[in-house]
């Protein structure tokens, strides 16, 4: 890992402050990285890898920092678009474009068109970064206007593209590493103001041991375990940095009341639930069904978006609905295409129920 990738563990970094590097680092080791903003480079903490190689202008052509202007549909437009693009010999272009977390939604049908050409000619797919950034209440001063809260709702329904949510700077860099090797586009939550970065080893927290920073990759990881006393068991899945802070502090309190907690941290619960598909035993050992029903869900943000985690474990299964893209075609052309007429309604009931 290069050395400026590297948070010291106990310091405060904001998140923001660990994406900025990655891609200040990686403008620097591939030709085809792009970075831009609207009128919030500095803030968003983009402006570091648009200085690499400037700005794009007409005194310099070959810029690779690009300024949209305060005009989000715009950006998200542009910005994901250009990756779809194929350059001679073959090199894809990869970008990240940045805005306030809240402002995401914005940009919602300018994605959702870059995701249905990625699914229709999957040979061009393009990937991105949005970069919801100043995201959750801590953008607190800005006020409600300013705070992300709910953006992600959107995201977590588009069939291709990801919402990642790191608990502190080092996993930042984790999951940006596992999102470039996967290359499917991501919406990565970052925060503006310093958070913790978690110690992780043995002893790291309530005498227990810290898995390392990689295991956010796969959307859930056990942050702490329960110590089998005996006590009442109860899982408290958590999304945000600044909800675990809070909540590693009355650990003590609520075990003092009789309960045996456990913390799941949760990064993407997408990634978890592919983790349950690829590695049904692994995701098992993070997060199992029967722990479903003494599962409490703390985010700092939309409801939504922890459900995976209290609903019942085949919840998928039984849930006959659209997850992709269809084509163009008359109405009973488009409902077999999505498997929804009434022999493939019949068929996915029984599917359901066996």
């Amino acid at each position: 890992m290069p050395e400026e990738l590297v948070f010291e563990q106990g310091t405060d970094v904001a998140t923001r402050k660990a994406s900025q590097e990655f891609f200040s680092w990686l403008m620097k080791e591939t030709a085809f990285f792009y970075a831009g903003a609207g009128d919030l480079a500095g803030s968003v903490s983009v402006a570091k890898a648009e200085d690499v190689y400037g700005v794009i202008n007409r005194d310099n052509p070959y810029g690779r920092g690009i300024r949209f202007g305060i005009a989000e549909q715009n950006m998200a437009m542009m910005g994901a678009a250009m990756t779809a693009d194929r350059l001679p010999g073959g090199y894809a272009p990869v970008s990240v474009f940045s805005s306030y977390g809240v402002f995401s939604s914005m940009m919602t049908n300018a994605i959702r068109l870059i995701l249905i050409g990625n699914h229709l000619y999957p040979e061009s797919k393009g990937f991105f970064v949005l970069l919801s950034a100043h995201d959750g209440p801590e953008t607190g001063e800005d006020g409600p206007t300013h705070q992300g809260l709910y953006w992600m709702s959107m995201y977590n329904a588009y069939p291709g593209i990801k919402v990642y949510k790191p608990m502190d700077a080092n996993e930042v860099v984790e999951m940006l590493f596992h999102a470039f090797e996967k290359g499917e586009p991501i919406a990565l939550s970052v925060t503006r103001p310093g958070t913790p970065v978690f110690k992780r080893g043995e002893n790291a927290c309530c005498g227990q041991s810290v898995p390392e920073a990689r295991e956010a990759i796969n959307g859930a990881y056990t942050f702490k375990d329960y110590k089998n006393n005996g006590n009442e068991k109860v899982v408290l899945a958590i999304s945000g940095m600044q909800v675990l802070k809070n909540t590693i502090e009355i650990v003590p309190e609520l075990e003092a009341q009789g309960l045996d907690v456990k913390l799941l941290a949760v990064t993407s619960p997408e990634l978890f639930e592919d983790l349950r598909k690829s590695n049904p035993e692994k995701a098992n050992a993070i997060f199992s069904d029967e722990e479903r029903e003494r599962t409490v869900a703390v985010h700092a943000g939309w409801k939504g978006f922890l459900y995976p985690f209290l609903l019942p474990a085949d919840y998928v299964k039984r849930s006959i609905c659209i997850d992709t893209y269809l084509k163009s075609g008359g109405v009973d052309e488009v409902y077999e295409l999505a498997g929804l007429t009434s022999q493939g309604i019949k068929e996915k009931i029984n599917k359901a129920l066996n």
